[in-house]
């Protein structure tokens, strides 16, 4: 990974220590998206990636085992989409750290990351951070996780009826 695009209210000062040195930080986003996989962990499934639902009994692990503890300290405030106005660069060797300022527009950023030896270009920096703004902030809602788990939950019924007539068959 490396470094990541966030966006964040106007207003949003990321924390320091006592001591002055930013704390680390998970996006805001992926602490919803963890509470959303728990959600549908406690239901019976898992999912890797954007690929099918998958059972979690064959994991043989606790939701903790498999993802690690969900500690909220460790992650931004998850701000709704109509808060999030302004543009920030973060590194994510850590958690997360800013590199840029907090910008009021894509085109600002873009020039702060040409300044920062990001990108040679600002052109190339507005596509990229155009397209990672469109590839990281649409999140499927729980309503469309808990819908998933239900088709999922009514597939696993008609398997099952299908290997039990097949059984029964072979009776």
């Amino acid at each position: 990974m490396g470094h990541e695009l966030r966006k964040v209210p106007g207003n949003w000062v990321h924390p320091t220590n006592e001591s002055g040195y930013v704390i680390p930080m998970h996006d805001g986003v992926m602490f919803t998206k963890k509470v959303a996989r728990k959600k549908m962990w406690e239901q019976g499934f898992y999912q890797i990636n954007d690929g099918p639902l998958l059972p979690v009994a064959q994991t043989g692990m606790t939701f903790e085992e498999y993802e690690g503890e969900i500690d909220p300290d460790k992650y931004m405030p998850d701000w709704p989409l109509t808060e999030r106005t302004h543009y920030v660069w973060y590194e994510t060797y850590s958690e997360g750290a800013p590199i840029s300022s907090v910008c009021a527009s894509a085109e600002e950023l873009a020039v702060e990351l040409v300044a920062l030896e990001e990108f040679k270009s600002s052109d190339d920096a507005l596509d990229f951070i155009f397209s990672e703004e469109k590839r990281r902030y649409p999140i499927r809602t729980i309503e469309q996780i808990e819908n998933e788990i239900e088709l999922a939950k009514a597939r696993l019924k008609e398997l099952e009826c299908e290997l039990a007539s097949k059984r029964a068959a072979l009776k």
